[in-house]
């Protein structure tokens, strides 16, 4: 479901895969961490990872709201509901910076394209996630040109 690229999904699709897509970033900075030593670079991805998992938990709680199931949302063709393919190989560090930063903007675009047609206070959650995931993809890129 979450890879399909349909354009049409109810809020309930996109906040089950919402929490699968934070779930697998707080994961995937937990990998990142070990491809670095730096102190400033691993408490940064800390902290990402430590954020993921509280989206996850927010989206978690409003999983149950009404009108989920019912309320349509039309993504623009460019926008797909699915992460960015995790690493095949062997990426070097800033390789995985650069795939870091594409999932951050990935999810502010869906939590921006969903909030656009979701009742409140679901509306305010996915605003505020879509602006913590700006906050996450400008601290990724300035690590990137540390």
């Amino acid at each position: 479901m979450a890879a399909e690229k349909k354009g049409y999904y109810s809020l309930s699709e996109i906040i089950h895969a919402s929490i699968e897509f934070e779930n697998d970033s707080a994961n995937f900075y937990r990998a990142m961490k070990t491809r670095t030593a730096d102190k400033n670079t691993l408490d940064l991805l800390s902290l990402l990872e430590e954020q993921e998992l509280g989206h996850a938990a927010a989206l978690g709680k409003i999983s149950s709201h009404e009108n989920l199931a019912t309320a349509f949302i039309q993504f623009p063709p460019e926008i797909a509901l699915a992460m960015p393919p995790a690493p095949t190989g062997e990426l070097d560090f800033a390789g995985w910076l650069d795939l870091a930063i594409e999932r951050e903007i990935r999810s502010a675009e869906i939590y921006e394209s969903a909030s656009r047609g979701a009742p409140a206070p679901v509306k305010t959650l996915l605003e505020s996630l879509a602006e913590f995931e700006r906050v996450h993809e400008r601290g990724l890129k300035e690590l990137k040109l540390a």
